[in-house]
């Protein structure tokens, strides 16, 4: 389903009043233009460090136009980090007008949960 399809959709709902109706798809265009590429961003984002066995897990909040991206890793944690920093240039590169916040954090004997904030959406983890 696209977004034009979606906006159909929502045109066929009975009980709207033309104003309505247009002022709901203009507000769910508005939310469909933020979203999306920030899901894409961070879809990327998984695929190239889901690549490295270092990488343990990947979270992710979405602040006042911000995409904080943490990523546990454990290992060799130089050798990791570099892998790691190498694909948020990637992202940087593929994405220039969306803003990251990065973080890299080694996997240690605490608790994710410790760690993370809890409003943060688990993006990745290793099975």
């Amino acid at each position: 389903m696209n977004n034009i399809s979606i906006l159909r959709d929502i045109s066929a709902i009975q009980g709207y009043t033309d104003g309505e109706r247009k002022s709901f798809q203009e507000k769910l265009s508005e939310v469909i233009n933020i979203t999306e590429p920030t899901f894409v961003a961070q879809e990327f984002f998984v695929t190239e460090v889901s690549k490295f066995a270092e990488v343990f897990a990947v979270y992710s909040i979405v602040k006042e136009g911000v995409i904080d991206l943490w990523t546990i890793i454990e290992g060799d944690l130089y050798k990791a980090e570099g892998k790691v920093i190498d694909a948020q240039i990637k992202l940087l590169d593929e994405f220039p007008g969306l803003l990251f916040d990065f973080m890299v954090l080694p996997k240690t004997s605490e608790r994710l949960e410790e760690i993370i904030p809890s409003d943060a959406t688990q993006l990745y983890l290793r099975e």
